[in-house]
């Protein structure tokens, strides 16, 4: 009976500590969700005022922040694709406009407030590949990657017949004795010297594309890079 007693007393507190841990536990302060699809934002302040007597909800974006849940309540542009619950509230079919800072702010014995960042995802599309019509020789060559649907904005790859240019030729021993800089952050590749194709891709919000840049042949030499 002892041992019945024991096994129901660690029962308990097992219990006890799952329930603090749903709670009161580690709650994420960035949720990253494809678009379309729903979410769930938790009010992390709920954990110091688990019985306010009033709960806000307010979205930041850009510098301006609007007021979308109060008076238990969504606004007009909320009210028929989201829910509230006590500890959080659910968002149907997101879009990438949804990303931003949802706040929540809660009043019981006093004051509470957490903050949730959402970031929807949108793969890469297919980029565009800009390179100049004419190129001279002993001049540098400016190629640029461009994609713009993505979110977050996009990382950019070049590649030279199908192997990847790393950001720094002289770590690689195939571009070791090339001449480029490459800014991933802008798609921006700068030769020294070019040769007649290269391949630049994009990647961001979980999916990456591919879209061939090659020169005119007409309008430079071949040198090797």
């Amino acid at each position: 009976m002892a041992g019945c007693q024991v096994l129901q007393r660690n029962i308990l507190i097992f219990g006890l500590l799952s329930l603090g841990s749903l709670v009161l536990g580690e709650l994420p302060s960035v949720i990253e969700v494809r678009e379309n699809q729903d979410v769930s934002l938790p009010c992390k302040a709920l954990t110091s005022q688990p019985n306010p007597k009033r709960q806000e909800w307010k979205f930041q974006k850009d510098g301006l922040t609007l007021l979308f849940y109060h008076a238990d309540k969504f606004t007009a542009n909320y009210k028929d694709r989201a829910t509230f619950t006590p500890y959080e509230i659910q968002l149907k079919s997101v879009t990438r406009k949804d990303s931003g800072t949802y706040i929540c702010e809660v009043l019981g014995d006093s004051f509470g407030e957490s903050a949730v960042k959402l970031i929807v995802q949108v793969p890469a599309t297919k980029p565009t590949a800009h390179v100049p019509s004419v190129v001279t020789i002993g001049n540098k060559a400016v190629l640029r990657c461009e994609e713009t649907d993505a979110n977050p904005r996009p990382t950019f790859k070049w590649f030279k017949n199908n192997v990847q240019m790393p950001p720094d030729p002289k770590t690689s021993t195939i571009f070791k004795n090339s001449s480029y800089t490459i800014d991933p952050d802008t798609g921006v590749l700068v030769c020294s010297s070019v040769t007649d194709f290269k391949m630049c891709l994009s990647w961001g919000g979980g999916g990456g594309c591919k879209q061939d840049a090659p020169l005119p042949p007409s309008t430079h030499k071949q040198l090797p890079l």
